[in-house]
């Protein structure tokens, strides 16, 4: 089950609605390679990501990212679209939930799909702000709100 902690539009093409998702908040994840994190995932909220990506419209959640490829051809993203982002996509539960709440004591994983600087800073500010730790990435880091780079290490 995935719920949304967010709704708005892209920072980063300032047009397209995008959501981010959390995932992890109510069990431990069993994910070996990541441990029990909390999963966010910057989505479209019109178009799955597969569709997306085919269509080009993941630059609203990926930006210039050199790994997305062009509508699907040359993709050398390590997230595999079909298994994660598209289960999170397909179980999502409209209903908000306070980020504050739902980072509190975790180590939360910003981006999980998606790029951080799509998303306003105050967002993972605010999930973040009673956190245990968090980790994160940017490839917008020289466009990005400069304030990410207390929360997002630069993707190069």
């Amino acid at each position: 089950m995935s719920h949304i902690i967010w709704k708005g539009k892209s920072l980063l093409d300032h047009k397209t609605p995008i959501m981010v998702c959390v995932t992890g908040h109510q069990w431990a994840s069993e994910n070996q390679k990541t441990g029990n994190v909390l999963q966010t995932w910057i989505l479209t909220q019109q178009i799955d990501p597969l569709r997306a990506v085919q269509t080009g419209k993941d630059s609203a959640i990926c930006g210039n990212c050199p790994l997305r490829g062009h509508l699907g051809k040359g993709r050398t993203c390590y997230v595999t679209l079909y298994q994660a982002p598209r289960a999170v996509y397909e179980r999502i539960k409209d209903s908000q939930l306070d980020p504050v709440q739902v980072g509190t004591g975790r180590i939360v994983r910003l981006g999980s799909y998606g790029d951080p600087a799509a998303v306003p800073f105050e967002l993972w500010a605010s999930l973040v702000s009673k956190a245990k730790g968090w980790l994160g990435y940017t490839h917008q880091w020289r466009t990005c709100d400069p304030r990410l780079k207390q929360f997002c290490m630069a993707s190069v």
